[in-house]
């Protein structure tokens, strides 16, 4: 009966992801995958992903968020 909680690469200064429960880190799930279709670049972005990695992933290929909501 205990919860299982995914959390991302804990960087957060927030105590939302502290639990006395199950903690599943997604930490390792970093990759960043491009791929091209008839529109385009369709990156895929792994939950553990921080975005100073996506961004230098993307400008290796020249490409580049088309904005940052942080």
């Amino acid at each position: 009966n205990e919860k299982v909680r995914a959390i991302g690469s804990r960087h957060s200064w927030s105590p939302i992801a502290q639990s006395s429960e199950i903690i599943i880190s997604l930490e390792k799930l970093d990759g960043v995958k491009v791929e091209y279709d008839e529109q385009g670049a369709v990156a895929t972005i792994g939950g553990g992903c921080q975005i100073k990695r996506l961004i230098a992933e993307l400008a290796k290929l020249d490409l580049a968020m088309p904005a940052l909501g942080l």
